[in-house]
């Protein structure tokens, strides 16, 4: 994937996520996360919001796809509101790991 198109993922996400009640969060992609799979977390993240206005059934299934897509590919996507961020991280088949970061993220809640 070349940079101009990552980017242009990047931005196209953006545009239809970080506006309304999250205007003001921005986008972290940890480096370990492979480009191509960022693109693809951001699409899929932006075609299950699309799918939430139509049928129930249609929109579980559509999220449901999205998740075991992005677990498939190792790619975790969080929504910190405390720091205003939204972060596409590897993820981690470890449960504790991913405990570990809810806390760093969230802290104890």
């Amino acid at each position: 994937m070349t940079e101009e198109r990552f980017k242009k993922a990047v931005d196209r996400w953006k545009k239809f996520m970080l506006n309304g009640p999250l205007a003001e969060y921005t986008l972290e992609i940890d480096p370990a996360v492979a480009r191509e799979f960022a693109a693809v977390a951001l699409f899929l993240d932006m075609q299950t919001v699309r799918a939430s206005g139509e049928d129930e059934k249609f929109y579980e299934g559509y999220r449901e796809a999205s998740s075991d897509i992005l677990k498939f590919m190792g790619v975790e996507m969080f929504q910190d509101d405390g720091g205003k961020k939204i972060a596409l991280v590897p993820s981690s088949a470890d449960p504790d790991a991913r405990a570990r970061l809810a806390r760093a993220m969230w802290g104890d809640v």
